[in-house]
Parts: C-alpha cells; sequence; structure tokens
C-alpha cells in the first residue's frame, strides 16, 4: 500500500519532491548532522530580495533627510568593511527618473564601500512601488532612531513627518519613543532667522545654543547674541542666563531728594515705584509720627 508521501508526490509530480529537497532515487527528505558548536541547516529561508549589485548603480536618494556624514567615522566603517565585509545590506528602491537604485537604508554604508574602493554592494531590493510619504518616514525613523540627525537636520526631519502623515508633536514623539521636550527643542530651531539656521547646520552655533536663542524674541537681540556665540564668547548656559536677563523688565523704584528753604535735605528711597501721591503720603505720615512724638515727650 503507498504510503501517503507517495500518493501525494504521485497527485503533484516530482517538481514538488524537488522543491522539498528529494532528489532522484531519494526515498526521504535529507537529513542534516550538526556538530558542536553549529547551527542545524534546517528550515533555512532564503531571502530573494537580497543580492549584490554595481555600486555605481546606486545613488543616494535626494530626498533622504540626512546630509551630514562625519568623516573619520566613514573611514573607520571603511577600514570594518575591509576587514570583514558588509555585514547588513543596505535597502534600495528603484528610481525610475534617476534610472538607478535610490538608497532607502543604509547610505552611510554605501559611502564606506565607495571609500573603501568596492566596485559591488549587498542590497535588499524593493522592488514594489512604495509611496514616497511611507519612503521618507521609514528613512526619518531609521535615522532619528540610529541617533543620526541633530540640531536643524533633525527638526526638518520632525518637522517633514508631521506634515507627511498630519500627525502633533505627541504623536512624533510617540511614534519615535523620544521625549515631547526633545520634539519641541528641536522644532524650535526652525523659528531662528535663516542665516542663523544656517550657523547651527555649518555647525558654528551648537543646537542647545540655538533653542536658547530661540527664545529671545527680541530679532536684533537674537542676532546679537549668536554672532557672540558664533565667535566663541557666548556658550549656551550664557545664553540662557542672558535671555532671562532680557526678559526680566527693569523694577522701577522710587529715590527722590528734597531741600527745604533751611537746608534740610529729605529722602524718599522704596524698592517699588510710589508715585508723587505716594511720597506726599509719607511726608505726611512722617509729620504726622513727629508731632505724636513731641506730644509725648511734653
Amino acid at each position: 500500500m503507498a504510503s501517503k508521501r507517495e500518493t501525494l508526490l504521485g497527485r503533484l509530480g516530482d517538481g514538488l519532491a524537488d522543491s522539498i529537497g528529494i532528489r532522484d532515487g531519494q526515498s526521504s527528505l535529507p537529513s542534516y548532522s550538526t556538530t558542536p558548536g553549529s547551527a542545524p541547516k534546517t528550515n533555512y529561508i532564503r531571502a530573494r530580495d537580497t543580492g549584490e549589485i554595481e555600486i555605481d548603480e546606486v545613488m543616494p536618494d535626494p530626498g533622504q533627510p540626512r546630509k551630514e556624514f562625519d568623516d573619520d567615522e566613514l573611514a573607520r566603517l571603511a577600514a570594518s568593511i575591509q576587514a570583514h565585509g558588509l555585514l547588513q545590506p543596505i535597502r534600495v528602491r528603484w528610481g525610475e527618473a534617476e534610472g538607478k537604485w535610490l538608497i532607502v537604508a543604509g547610505e552611510r554604508r554605501w559611502r564606506a564601500h565607495k571609500l573603501a574602493g568596492l566596485s559591488r554592494i549587498k542590497c535588499t531590493f524593493d522592488d514594489q512601488t512604495q509611496d514616497l510619504t511611507i519612503v521618507r518616514s521609514q528613512q526619518i525613523i531609521e535615522n532619528v532612531l540610529r541617533e543620526d540627525l541633530a540640531g536643524i537636520e533633525l527638526a526638518r526631519a520632525l518637522k517633514q513627518l508631521m506634515d507627511d502623515n498630519g500627525w502633533s508633536k505627541s504623536r512624533v514623539a510617540e511614534e519615535l519613543n523620544i521625549s515631547n521636550g526633545k520634539v519641541s527643542k528641536a522644532l524650535s530651531l526652525l523659528k531662528l532667522p535663516e542665516e542663523i539656521q544656517a550657523q547651527v547646520e555649518q555647525g558654528a552655533i551648537s543646537p542647545a545654543t540655538g533653542y536658547e536663542l530661540s527664545k529671545v524674541k527680541d530679532e536684533a537681540k537674537q542676532r546679537e547674541l549668536a554672532a557672540e556665540a558664533a565667535s566663541g564668547r557666548v556658550t549656551c548656559s550664557d545664553a540662557a542666563k542672558k535671555n532671562v536677563s532680557a526678559k526680566r523688565k527693569p523694577r522701577k523704584t522710587t529715590n527722590e531728594t528734597f531741600r527745604t528753604t533751611d537746608g534740610v535735605r529729605i529722602v524718599i528711597s522704596s524698592r517699588r515705584d510710589v508715585g508723587e501721591q505716594g511720597m506726599i503720603d509719607a511726608l505726611l505720615e512722617v509729620a504726622d509720627a513727629i508731632r505724636q512724638r513731641r506730644r509725648h515727650a511734653a
């Protein structure tokens, strides 16, 4: 009597046998022996969307939010790739207008690959057409979670994420698992005049100092502090202190001196502005106190 396996193979043909690993003349599935310390070779699933491609057929995505890459970090990564190979393929999608594969994730690895002088690179290919909003969101989220974005780049990325998805500051913070404060501080940089934003982007002014500058309401004072910060004369803490000082309105006090015809000098001093009527009331109170003292003395 035919076994269930033989009956199934008979119905579906030899193609099924080949697809599940049974070759001609073989009566059962192949068995794999493992040596101590080695992984079993069963249940492997090969990724059909991963392969190698000429590195020049790949290019950065023009819409990628990250623009700055540290040269020293790239050099270290290039040396690691030369020694150990690329451990994680980059992710690419087809760019119809560009006629090349565009990097969705892994531009730093691609740059390091080129720096290492390698001609081919491992990629995971996104063959299906994707909504650019989704792609951009994925790029931003990856960069933010990796902490590859900072300053103006981070601010613009968060703003784009909010605009593309209709998210609030709180929703962005929730989606990225970062604090509301970090989102607010980053977005505050976009309130700065363009020339100060450029100084933050170029590294002349730190993002932390830029945040303190964004709280200065007087634009002339803001530019003055920005110039001092860019020259190194003002630190982040200095900018914060000056901003607090600028917010404080000068306290009005009372300091008046009067001289009588007999040459007597009368000084009225108060930590607050008492006004003319307040000074008159004070003088009348003093006069009344002098009269009472004289009566008691008599």
